[in-house]
This record gives C-alpha cells, structure tokens and sequence, in this order.
C-alpha cells in the first residue's frame, strides 16, 4: 500500500495514513448556507474514521493516524488526499479509472482536487524559499515532494517521474546523498519511501527511460536507507532490493553502450558477465529465514520468510529475463558447453521456464495466506511477464491473483494500468521484458 509520510520521521511507532476519501460536499444544492471555512476537512475526518480505518488490511492496521491539531498538519494536503480516495475508490466499482474530462458526474470533485493539489505545490514551493535561509526547512521540502508523489501515484500517476526527479535533484542540491546521511537526523522515512519507489520503477521501465537520480548511491547508502523502515508497497529484502538495482542498472549501461556502438566487444562482455555472476551470487546468498528472524517480524515470521523466498526467485527471474543470455546462461543453471546463439538462447529459455514455474509453485501453496499482501504484486507482476508463452490457466491465475490485490480497499485504483498490460502481452506472441514495459510503468499499489 502507498502511504502518506508525516512531516517528520515516525519514533516509536509507525505514524502513517493511508489516503482518504471525502464525500462529495459540493452536490448539497438545498443547502443554501454558507459552509464554514473548514468544512471539507471536517468531512474528511469523518470519512477517515467511518470508511478508511476500518478498510484498512492486516498491514497497515496497527498505524497510527494522522496529527490534525499538530502545527505542521497541512488541511489542504490532506483533504487532496481524501478527494483522491473517493476517486480511486469510484474506479475500483466502475472496473477502470475515472480520469479528468471524462465523467461528467466528477466534474466537481476533480476541480476540487486540482484547487488543493495546486495549494499543496505552493506550500511545497514556499518551503524550497524558506529552506534557503538554512535551518531544517530542507526536510519539508523532501516530505512534501514525497506527498505531491503519493498522490500522483494514487490518484493520476501522470506526473511520477517529475516528483522523482525533483527530489533526487533536491537532494543533489544539498550536497548529494552522503551529505544528507551525516546529519544528526537524516530524513529516512521519505528516503527510504521514494528510493523503494524508484527502485521499483526502474524494473518496469524501458533501459533508456531509467531514474538516474539515485546512480551514484553506493551499496552502504541504499542498505541503510532501505533498513531505516519498513515499506509496505515493496516489501522486498535489502539484499535483494539492492540486486534489484545492479539489475536495472547494468540494464541501462548496456543500452547506453549499444547506443552508441562502444568498440572492445570482448573485454566489454568479459566484464558484463562477471557483474552478472556476482548479481546472481548475491541473490544466491540470500537466506529467508535469517531475514524473517528479525526483531521487526516477530509473531508473523513464517509469513515474512515466504515472502522473502518468493522475491528471491522473482528478482532472480528479473535478471534472467533482461540480462544477456550469454552471460546468464554461463552465471544461472547448468554449464553450457561451446554452441552458437541458438543454443544459448535454448538454455535460456530452459532457466526462464524452471524458474518461473518454481515461483508459479510457491507462490500458489502460499497464497491462501498471502492473499492480501499488496507488495506481491511486483513478483506476481514478473511471472506474468514471464508466462508470454506459458500456459492460459496459469495466465489466468496471475490476473485473478492481481485483481484481488487491486480490489482491496487500500490499493490505488491506478494499479490496474500495470494489470491491463499482461493481457495484450500475452496475445501479442513476444517475449520480450521491453516487449511488455515499452513504456514506464509503476507497479506499486
């Protein structure tokens, strides 16, 4: 689930809330008098507490709510957030998106979310201002570029990349990331909520249209970024999450390279495969149930551990499917012996299909009990892209099994572009990860 951060870092407990919905204020026509200044927030606590809390999922249940008397609550931030629930919340019961200009019958209620959105960038703008002046206006600026992304994400998902863009670019301005990570304070709730968003983005965007922001983030950085909270919305183990990266970044250097038709042909394949071994050995490494054993997990580790197990063997999927099969068939399976392209096509063909079919198995006995964690998405998300030439039952289970997430409550309606796109895959005959993903795409509820 994408939540809202609070405008700084959760202590003992975690302080987040989910995005709302307000009733439609604007069609009481009999009501002739004039509403109170604070009349949408009002409303917007009411359906925060009636409608909200209670169709919260086992996630999320135990966070806390929003501060609304404390002095850095922002009515109009929230009260955008709520107008976006009821609109992701109509989609969900019409089975598509309710976009701007399109339903008459929402008119209001998109003009309505506009005139907050734009209240909630000018507070943003007016702290970059104040941030210039020094003291700690810079982690307003953060956390609010983090609330414009979470309602984009939720509601639109139109201007994603801007908001991602901006905040590694902000950060740049503040001395890059190894600045931000010596203050005494560092911002880690949104760092770790925008880089797990970022990371997830770039597995399901084209190698040429990849975020950059975050390049120059060595190991150390990300690990400790990624480990100073929990994310719900990818739910993915810090070791496997940073193979993630080297995946998606290896991805973009040989797209780069062919682009502009580098010369060295073998020492340039000499080196991919050694970053492609030293990837698969690290996701090879990774042991689940060490990860569950963590003090965070505790009452709920045998969830956790299959979890792990599952984005093990998705991540690992994720490389076969969009590295060069040379390299992984010489890093993945059994040795091949000396062939020509054919042969290593075949044996890569063979280690997509084992795996894909080992993911298809465990997540099947596990999803009784994981029905209804949101960040399986991602995973579900790489099977279906690897069931281009799979079987249709098995096709069918991995859109029944994303709808079902999709449907519940605290899931952004905008999910569905990521499902829509497994179908037209499939019937198009390709295989291909940028045969599917030509475009950007997020794949975060």
């Amino acid at each position: 689930m994408l939540q809202t951060p609070p405008e700084s870092p959760p202590h003992h407990r975690s302080e987040t809330t989910a995005l709302l919905s307000l009733g439609s204020v604007h069609q009481h026509h009999m009501n002739m008098e004039t509403e109170p200044p604070d009349w949408d927030l009002q409303e917007g606590m009411r359906y925060y507490f009636q409608v909200v809390v209670p169709g919260r999922s086992a996630e999320v249940r135990s966070g806390g709510h929003p501060e609304f008397h404390a002095k850095t609550f922002h009515n109009s931030r929230f009260i955008s957030q709520v107008i976006g629930d009821q609109i992701s919340r109509a989609s969900k019961a019409r089975g598509m998106l309710i976009q701007p200009g399109h339903h008459p019958a929402f008119a209001g209620v998109w003009t309505t979310y506009s005139r907050y959105l734009s209240s909630s960038i000018t507070i943003v703008n007016q702290h970059i201002q104040d941030a210039g002046g020094g003291g700690t206006e810079w982690r307003r600026v953060l956390y609010g570029i983090d609330q414009l992304l979470v309602l984009d994400l939720y509601v639109e998902r139109s201007h994603w990349r801007a908001h991602l863009g901006a905040f590694f670019e902000y950060i740049r301005h503040r001395g890059g990331i190894t600045a931000m990570l010596d203050q005494p304070e560092p911002p880690y709730y949104c760092l770790n909520h925008v880089l797990a968003i970022a990371i997830n983005v770039n597995t399901t965007s084209p190698a040429r249209q990849q975020v950059h922001g975050f390049d120059d983030y060595a190991d150390h950085q990300l690990a400790s970024i990624l480990e100073s909270a929990y994310s719900t919305s990818m739910q993915c183990p810090t070791q496997l999450s940073i193979a993630m990266v080297h995946i998606s970044r290896l991805r973009a250097a040989l797209a780069l390279a062919q682009r502009e038709k580098e010369k060295g042909k073998l020492d340039k394949t000499f080196v991919v495969e050694q970053q492609v071994r030293c990837i698969f050995a690290s996701i090879a490494r990774f042991d689940a149930d060490d990860w569950a054993a963590g003090p965070e997990f505790v009452d709920k580790r045998d969830t956790v551990a299959k979890v792990g197990r599952i984005y093990a063997i998705a991540v690992r999927l994720y490389g076969i499917m969009t590295l060069p099969p040379s390299a992984v068939a010489s890093c993945v399976g059994p040795a091949s012996g000396p062939g020509g392209e054919e042969q290593t096509a075949t044996h890569g063909a063979l280690i997509r299909t084992r795996q894909r079919d080992e993911l298809l198995a465990l997540t099947r006995r596990s999803w009784d009990q994981l029905r209804h964690t949101t960040s399986l998405c991602w995973p579900l998300i790489v099977a279906g892209v690897a069931l281009a030439d799979g079987a249709p039952q098995d096709q069918d289970f991995i859109e029944k099994s994303l709808l079902s997430i999709w449907g519940l409550p605290n899931t952004s309606a905008c999910f569905i572009t990521a499902i829509r796109k497994l179908r037209p895959f499939w019937d198009s005959g390709k295989t291909g990860w940028e045969d599917c993903f030509d475009t950007p795409l997020m794949c975060v509820v």
